[in-house]
């Protein structure tokens, strides 16, 4: 696939899954490298491998070609522009890969006020709505005021639900 960022440099994108027979993982190597080396442009490989590129890591199964791990090891990572981040495993027994363009570009911005679903299953909401609406004032101050309002209940209410759940990722993540 090729993926034209903002009109950008190009660059190629090439999903892979590797056949867990060695004779044919090499097979793939090759045609893998051919294309690398004709691409005009960067390649990003990503995918399932079956390929180990430190034998030391492995665990069970039959014995590894040490020189096949070598030669997988030689594939180098290269993207000046992005950064690559594994993330914790969830729903399979490979670990998803984040890919951002341009990390710097892509600083988190404030999160735009949202209505929270679980906010209306909680007994206190329709009393906290009710004791802070003005209905006396224009719309637009009304909302902004209920709004700073909504976050500090849902905080005193709630915690920091994202907080909770990135360290809970983490946790999981170290015990992965």
């Amino acid at each position: 696939m090729e993926i034209r960022p903002n009109n950008d440099r190009s660059w190629f994108l090439t999903a892979v899954y590797a056949s867990p027979q060695e004779q044919n993982r090499r097979s793939l190597w090759k045609e893998l490298n051919e294309i690398g080396i004709n691409l005009k442009g960067e390649l990003l490989l990503v995918g399932d491998f079956n390929e180990i590129a430190n034998p030391n890591k492995k665990k069970g199964g039959a014995r590894t070609d040490i020189n096949a791990c070598r030669s997988f090891a030689n594939w180098r990572v290269r993207f000046d522009e992005a950064k690559l981040e594994a993330l914790t495993r969830t729903h399979s027994d490979h670990h998803p890969i984040l890919m951002t363009l341009n990390p710097l570009q892509n600083q988190r911005m404030d999160r735009p006020f949202r209505y929270e679903a679980m906010w209306s299953l909680h007994p206190d909401f329709g009393n906290c709505i009710a004791q802070n609406w003005k209905d006396q004032m224009d719309l637009k101050q009304s909302l902004e005021d209920l709004t700073i309002v909504l976050k500090g209940w849902n905080k005193k209410t709630f915690g920091n639900i994202n907080k909770r759940k990135k360290e809970i990722m983490r946790r999981l993540g170290r015990i992965q």
